[in-house]
């Protein structure tokens, strides 16, 4: 929680949130649903287009595509 304290949130949506630091750098933060393990991710400079949501990031984590639906997470 302290980190993401001093970092910047630019959007969220029920699968996570995109934060920038003040190196411009982005990350995805998100919880497990099973573990409840918080994870915070770097996000490559392609995914970084303001139209990306934290669940398309989400699916560029697994490399899946966009309309990838999880029916179960372990």
């Amino acid at each position: 929680k302290e980190i993401l304290a001093r970092l910047e949130l630019l959007s969220e949506d029920g699968e996570g949130k995109i934060y920038r630091d003040s190196s411009q750098n982005h990350f995805l933060y998100v919880v497990c649903p099973s573990t409840k393990q918080e994870y915070l991710l770097g996000v490559p400079a392609r995914v970084r287009e303001p139209q990306m949501t934290p669940s398309e990031a989400r699916r560029w984590t697994f490399d899946v595509p966009n309309d990838t639906v999880f029916v179960r997470e372990a």
